[in-house]
Formats: structure tokens, C-alpha cells, sequence
């Protein structure tokens, strides 16, 4: 064909496939050759095939040219959208309410929006999801057309000559590629970023994600009932209030969590803690029992009454008319030494007396609480079913659930526990759920014991006797003291493994 002659070039595209007809001026003879040059079929005359081969090379990078800049950028910025909404996603249900609270109160403009944010969760989560859909269906409509054709040169440089074996290979290829990136890139990393720098990206996503929600407010009103729609179809109710609240169970694990990671301090969680397990305990759980309750006696005398309140150095005594049983109030030792001079014997201790509490064993202890402060008295005695005393509770006793041992100058209380070269030495009236918690145990289920003196005597079946075992958990408990027909000492040490096991072990 001459090189001066006029070319008429039509092009089709079919499966990104280009046909070329290259056609000379009328009377001129045609010879066809069809060939695969880079995704474009070829079809010339017999001058031009030449011309054809020495190119063919070259047409195969033909179409990466043919991709646009600009939807290479559209497709990464689609990623980073992606991105966008699920970091606000998780930094917004993350992000702690009283630190924003605190900026809030400051002035900080961006805070103020993150509350809003949080007071609306269901809608702003509606948004996060809406947004992180549409960049999602973006990101494929887009994303996969563009980097198969970028692959396309690369994949026709290594030898794939089939059109249908290239296009089929660059697709998947470029599928693999765009998940990858979307699952890194747009779901992964931003999700890692916003638990790491949860404060941070709130306040810097907030006022975007509300300018979202504002200008796709109806698309997100019509898929909000429409979702509302389907749940009353299969008899759910679309209920969103008590969403931020949190179980028992839910509650201690958050505790143990943030103790974990250095949040809260170990004073902190086992007060929080404590108060968790104050509300499910009973009077019979913390008095002090009938044997140890120091009292005053009409049937005594009063140099005897007045060496009780030496001794013990109590504040205040229950008086009885006889024995224990027999509670009548309850004397003050500031009323005592007030009215001193005028006491000749026990039965004027009658005249300085103040009305006591009498209270149930099954009583709960924040009910005891409050009426401790609703009657202004400290003490209660504490009486079985019935109706003799089981024992004595005092205002203080109540609190120390929650605080800890409180003890005064004049408290000869020994520690509940101790740690020697033995084992752990338990008090015998320490609570059996407290012993079992510090040995990491599961509290044995044993009706009516509370203590773990009581526990021991009620797996024995038998007073017990010094140096008598019983086990608990993978802790075996060794009476080491006893007070009268008390356990008062008990020692807690791993169980020894048998001979067995541990020459298996040895073997």
C-alpha cells in the first residue's frame, strides 16, 4: 500500500478486544491477516502486514494507555473512604463518654459532636454501615475494571497469547489484588488504628460522619424503616434503648480487662468488685456469731459489767436481762462514764440504755445498710428462725464488705489470712466464698455454711479434731487450731499428687 494512500481505520471493541480494518482506495486488492496484537485484532492488507508484525510488540501495552489516571486515584480513594468509615465506626463506640464529657465542658467544638454521635449510636452506626456499602459496591464496579487492564501488558509479556486466557487471568488477578487492599488497607488497619488511638480519631471523624449523615438523611430514614419493616415481619421489635447496658458478668469482665492492661488499678477493681457482690449478701455472712459477742448482764454485777467494757473496749455493748437470748437495748460507754457516779448497781444500767436493731439472718446487707442510717444506730443483733440470737452485726461490719477491714487503734483482730512457708493460714471464720476466690477455686456449694471453719465441720460430719483434712478444690485444708468446739486456724496447701502421676511424669 502506498504511503501516501488514505487509511480508513475502524475501530470495535469486543471483550476488550479491538478489531482494525485498514482498507485501501477502491480497486485495490485485500489481503486479510488476522492477528492478536495486545488485545487488538488486526485485519490488512498484504503491504501492511509487515508494518503489522514489526508493531505488534509495541501494541500490546496499548491498553494500560487506554486506563485513565483518574480512575486509578478514584479506585485508591475509594479504599481510603472505606477506611474512613470503619475507624469512625469503632473509635465512636470505643471512645470513652466522660473524657469527651471533660473536653466538652472545656469548649472543644469537636468532642461536643462526638457525644451527639454517641447519644444517636443506632443512627450513626446506620451511617458508618451506609457508607462503608457504597465504597464497597464502588470499589468493585470500578476498581477491578481498572487494574485488569493495567494488568493486561504484564501478564501478554510473559506469553499469554489467548485474549480469552489473558482477559480471564488479569480479572482474577485484579479481584485477588482490590480484596487484598480493601481488607488491609480499608477494613483491618483503620479498625487496629481506632482502638489504638481511640480519642484521636473520634474527634477528628465526628464532624465528617455528621455532614454524612445530613446530606444522605433520607436514604438513611428510608433504610432505617425498612429495616424496622423486616424485623415486624419475623416478630422482633426494633428496640434500641438499654443498648449501652451491660450484664453482671459483663461488668467484671470489663473490670478484669482494663485491670489487664494497666486502666484500672487492682484497689480500684476490687472495690467495684466488692460492691458487685455486696448487694447478694446476707446478715449470717459478716456478724459476728453468738459465742464471741461481748455483752453486759442485768444478772451480773456491775464491777463484772464494768471489767467486760475494759477488756473489750468496745463503744457499744448489747444488754441482756439474762444470758444472750434475752437482748432489752443496747449501752453507750459515753453514756457509761457520763452517768458513772450514779450507777450502785446493774440494774441501773436500765436508765442509760438506747434502743438496738433486731434483724433477720437472711437480711440483705444494703437493706441493713439503710436502716442502720434511717434508726442512727451502729449495732443490730442478729436472731435465727427461731427467734434466739444467731449473732451480732454491726455498721461496720456492713461497710468493710465494701472497703475492706477498718480497724482502730484498740481492734485486736488477727488477719484473715496469712502467707507461710506452708501455705495460706486462714482464719476459721473467713467467708467460704472469699477463701475460695484468694485460692482460685470454685466455691463449694454447701446449704448453710458460710465460714470455712463451718465448711471443714460440715465435711468432716464431726467436731473436728487438730490435724484432720478435707479438701477443696486442688487445696487440701489442715485444722490447726481449734478453740473449744471451734475451728479457729486452717491450713490451706496444694493437694500432694499421688505417687502415681508423678511417676508418670517421671517417666
Amino acid at each position: 500500500m502506498p504511503a501516501s494512500a488514505p487509511v480508513l481505520i475502524a475501530i470495535a471493541k469486543v471483550r476488550h478486544a479491538t478489531t482494525l480494518r485498514i482498507r485501501p482506495p477502491r480497486g485495490g486488492q485485500i489481503r486479510r491477516h488476522s492477528g492478536y496484537t495486545g488485545g487488538a485484532r488486526v485485519s490488512c492488507s498484504a503491504p501492511c502486514h509487515a508494518r503489522y508484525r514489526s508493531s505488534s510488540i509495541r501494541g500490546r501495552a496499548a491498553p494500560a494507555a487506554m486506563v485513565s489516571p483518574l480512575l486509578v486515584a478514584l479506585a485508591f480513594a475509594l479504599v481510603l473512604l472505606n477506611a474512613f468509615f470503619v475507624a469512625a465506626e469503632f473509635a465512636i463506640v470505643r471512645v470513652r463518654a466522660t473524657r469527651m464529657t471533660a473536653l466538652a465542658e472545656g469548649g472543644d467544638w469537636r468532642a461536643r459532636a462526638v457525644l451527639g454521635a454517641q447519644r444517636r449510636l443506632d443512627a450513626f452506626l446506620s451511617a458508618t454501615q451506609l457508607g462503608i456499602t457504597l465504597t464497597s459496591l464502588g470499589l468493585g464496579w470500578i476498581g477491578e475494571p481498572v487494574f485488569a487492564v493495567l494488568l493486561q501488558p504484564l501478564f501478554a509479556l510473559l506469553g499469554i497469547e489467548s485474549a480469552q486466557a489473558l482477559h480471564n487471568t488479569s480479572v482474577a488477578v485484579a479481584f485477588a489484588l482490590i480484596t487484598f487492599l480493601h481488607i488491609v488497607v480499608g477494613e483491618l488497619a483503620p479498625k487496629s488504628y481506632a482502638i489504638r488511638a481511640t480519642e484521636r480519631v473520634a474527634l477528628l471523624v465526628a464532624l465528617p460522619m455528621r455532614l454524612f449523615q445530613v446530606v444522605f438523611a433520607p436514604a438513611l430514614w428510608l433504610l432505617a424503616r425498612a429495616a424496622s419493616a423486616t424485623l415486624r415481619l419475623i416478630g422482633v421489635r426494633a428496640e434500641t434503648s438499654g443498648e449501652l447496658a451491660h450484664s453482671e458478668e459483663e461488668l467484671r469482665l470489663l473490670l478484669a480487662e482494663s485491670h489487664r492492661v494497666g486502666v484500672l488499678s487492682g484497689s480500684k477493681r476490687e472495690l467495684l468488685e466488692n460492691v458487685m457482690d455486696y448487694t447478694g449478701r446476707m446478715a449470717r455472712y459478716v456478724m459476728i456469731p453468738r459465742a464471741d459477742i461481748a455483752h453486759l448482764s442485768l444478772a451480773r454485777s456491775l464491777e463484772e459489767n464494768l471489767a467486760v467494757v475494759t477488756q473489750d473496749a468496745y463503744t457499744r455493748f448489747p444488754l441482756a436481762s439474762s444470758d444472750i437470748d434475752h437482748v432489752i437495748g443496747m449501752v453507750h460507754v459515753k453514756d457509761l462514764f457520763n452517768r458513772r457516779d450514779q450507777l450502785r448497781s446493774s440494774e441501773d444500767l436500765t436508765a442509760i440504755k438506747r434502743e438496738i436493731l433486731f434483724v433477720p439472718e437472711t437480711q440483705p446487707l444494703d437493706s441493713l445498710q439503710r436502716q442502720f442510717q434511717q434508726s442512727r444506730t451502729h449495732i443490730a443483733i442478729v436472731v435465727d428462725e427461731y427467734g434466739g440470737t444467731s449473732g451480732l452485726v454491726t455498721l461496720e461490719d456492713v461497710l468493710e464488705e465494701i472497703v475492706g477491714e477498718i480497724q482502730d487503734e484498740f481492734d485486736r483482730e488477727p488477719p484473715r489470712v496469712e502467707e507461710t512457708p506452708r501455705g495460706l493460714v486462714f482464719d476459721g471464720l473467713t467467708l467460704i466464698d472469699d477463701a475460695a476466690q484468694r485460692l482460685g477455686v470454685k466455691p463449694p456449694e454447701v446449704a448453710d455454711v458460710n465460714t470455712l471453719g463451718g465448711y471443714v465441720t460440715a465435711q468432716l460430719g464431726h467436731i473436728p479434731r487438730l490435724g484432720e483434712k478435707v479438701a477443696l478444690g486442688e487445696y487440701e485444708l489442715t485444722v490447726i487450731e481449734i478453740r473449744g468446739r471451734r475451728v479457729t486456724k486452717v491450713l490451706a496447701a496444694p493437694r500432694p499428687q499421688p505417687e502415681a502421676d508423678l511417676a508418670a511424669r517421671g517417666g
